[in-house]
Formats: C-alpha cells, sequence, structure tokens
C-alpha cells in the first residue's frame, strides 16, 4: 500500500486534507480551528457558487515548490592562485 502525500510538502497525508479545485491534488489543511495540523492551502467562499472552495499554496502562488536536487560539479577553470596572481600584474596602458 503506498501512501498519499501532499502535493505541495511532499510529506504524508492524514485526515486533515483537501483537495484543491485548480490542479485537483490533496494537500494538508486544517480542517478545525481548535486542532493544530498543518496548513499547505487555503478555504474561501466563492461567491459565485456560494461554495468553500479549496486551493493548494502551489496553485495559489504562496510557495515555490521545491528545487530538485542537483549535484554540485567542480568548477574546473580557472584556480583562485592563478586569480590572484593575475590581479598583481601590472596591467598595460593603452
Amino acid at each position: 500500500m503506498s501512501e498519499e502525500l501532499c502535493a505541495v510538502c511532499r510529506e504524508p497525508l492524514d485526515h486533515n486534507r483537501a483537495n484543491c479545485l485548480d490542479c485537483g491534488n490533496d494537500f494538508h489543511l486544517a480542517l478545525r480551528v481548535d486542532v493544530p495540523a498543518r496548513d499547505c492551502g487555503e478555504a474561501w467562499v466563492d461567491d459565485e457558487v456560494q461554495a468553500v472552495v479549496f486551493g493548494c499554496n502551489l496553485c495559489l502562488g504562496h510557495t515555490a515548490q521545491a528545487p530538485s536536487p542537483r549535484r554540485r560539479r567542480r568548477h574546473t577553470g580557472v584556480g583562485a592562485s592563478e586569480v590572484a596572481r593575475a590581479r598583481k600584474r601590472p596591467r598595460a596602458k593603452n
């Protein structure tokens, strides 16, 4: 059995969840104010449809998606000692 993950924070979901109106993904949302829970989105009353709607922070633009992990490559260009030597050399006047 695979765990369902929050579309925003990528952590396992519990019973405090909602479904985003825009993207359709589930996310953490505190359904009650008296119970501490994570909020990865918002809920509001839509005036047009007169209903409570839910939006995740990604679709609402509140948080950026976590960057994908990248491996850092060692810079193979000019070394620090070469830069220091170049700074000490007198420059030619034009």
